[in-house]
């Protein structure tokens, strides 16, 4: 037979592309689907080198005919160092690139995909990562970590089995995620009843999701102009999405669901859209703002089940547990058309006398006073986060009770329920004049 019968071109898989770039021929084998390769480290253009080459990454499957290098459909098993890492260290790096349809499997906690200071265009298309962790608790297994970059995608593919961030975005700008799932992070996080246990430190998650050190979905982090769109984070740990001192990002058409504590949280965050998602947590809050100003909440599904008997029991129920809070310094935040249910109010905007939850006087009346975000004595609202300035979250003294938000902002949404909690006079549910 020869090699171009039919059968035989279904079964080789190694192909050659011939591409034209700038006016060359450019001959480039492409990978079989599936094909095992070492980690790959690639540290400047040099290191972009085809498959079989004796030097740099012998990784390149293609090249486009923009000149954009194509890594492509290898299987990639790491033990303790990260699947893929990208640095260019003074610009060492500007050649275009692109991951993909790249399948990466870590033992011991390291990245999945490790991108750091790439400015070149750079895209992660249909990878599928799985990093679990080889020793609880942990940090450092992300699926995907994308530190000081700019310009980077994302696009399809998911990440399961991590301890850490699923994605991680942190100190970049106009990165843009599209379409990926994640899925069982945060194995390492520990439950509420153990998490009020912990030291008053960031090793406890009630405190660590302050500064994103808590593990969850997806982290974005000192960053700006991020675009996160119909992705899904289930069964994330601390929370399914979280921004911490981030600002004119965009999250649209996601979900959350069942994350331990909270669907998504903006941490120190203003001037987000937080738009046509919905966000569901297994306890406590859909959707918290902290210290998060100027933001737009627009059309979203805000819910949570709702603490259930064993965490009242374990007297770790937050004081602001809803399907939405606006709290801790946030305001002038637009809140409209949005919908929630919850077992408490559906939306707290919190005025410094949250409510003081217990079990009801037939269940034993037990204050919630184990949850580290309570005060400690009644389970109510502290009225004050001055102890966390030893953890460098805040200032000291730092109110606990929301900035100006008018009835103008917050209006037209139909949340069931308890419509609300404040002492403003603000119905969220009124239509928007």
């Amino acid at each position: 037979m020869t090699l171009n019968h039919p059968s035989h071109l279904l079964s080789v898989r190694l192909a050659i592309n011939l591409l034209l770039v700038s006016g060359t021929l450019v001959c480039a084998a492409s990978s079989v689907a599936g094909t095992s390769i070492n980690p790959i480290s690639i540290q400047s253009d040099a290191d972009f080198t085809a498959v079989g080459a004796g030097s740099g990454c012998a990784c390149v499957t293609g090249t486009d005919a923009s000149g954009t290098a194509i890594i492509s459909s290898w299987q990639i098993n790491a033990n303790g160092v990260p699947g893929v890492s990208i640095v260019s260290t003074n610009h060492s790096i500007t050649r275009a690139f692109q991951l993909d349809h790249i399948t990466v499997h870590t033992a011991g906690n390291a990245d999945g995909i490790f991108l750091q200071n790439i400015a070149s265009p750079a895209s992660i298309t249909f990878a599928n990562i799985d990093t679990p962790p080889s020793s609880l608790p942990t940090f450092g297994n992300r699926g995907i970590n994308i530190v000081s970059s700019a310009g980077v995608s994302v696009f399809g593919g998911s990440v399961k089995s991590v301890g850490d961030w699923g994605l991680r975005i942190s100190q970049s700008s106009g990165v843009s995620v599209n379409g990926i799932q994640v899925s069982h992070s945060g194995v390492a996080n520990p439950n509420s009843k153990s998490s009020a246990t912990l030291p008053y430190n960031t090793s406890n998650p009630w405190l660590g999701g302050l500064i994103g050190a808590a593990p969850g979905g997806f982290l974005i982090i000192d960053s700006q102009h991020v675009t996160i769109f119909n992705v899904n984070a289930d069964a994330a740990g601390y929370a399914g999405i979280e921004l911490v001192r981030s600002t004119n990002c965009l999250i649209d058409s996601s979900a959350t669901q069942y994350p331990d504590y909270y669907g998504i949280v903006l941490q120190s965050s203003d001037s987000n859209t937080i738009s046509n998602s919905t966000f569901g947590a297994s306890d406590y809050n859909g959707l918290v703002l902290r210290n998060s100003s100027y933001n737009k909440i627009l059309n979203n599904r805000i819910g949570a089940t709702g603490a259930i008997g064993n965490e009242f029991v374990a007297q770790v129920v937050g004081y602001f547990t809803s399907s939405m809070y606006i709290g801790w310094g946030s305001h002038d935040n637009q809140v409209h058309g949005n919908a929630g249910k919850t077992s408490a109010p559906a939306l707290v905007i919190d005025d410094g006398f949250g409510p003081t939850l217990a079990l009801p006087p037939s269940a034993g009346g037990m204050l919630q006073t184990k949850n580290p975000l309570n005060d400690q004595s009644t389970g109510g609202n502290p009225g004050s986060y001055a102890g966390f300035s030893g953890l460098g979250v805040f200032p000291a003294p730092y109110a606990s009770a929301a900035g100006t938000q008018t009835q103008a902002e917050v209006c037209g949404n139909s949340f069931s329920g308890a419509a609300g909690y404040n002492t403003l006079g603000i119905d969220p549910n009124q239509v928007c004049l």
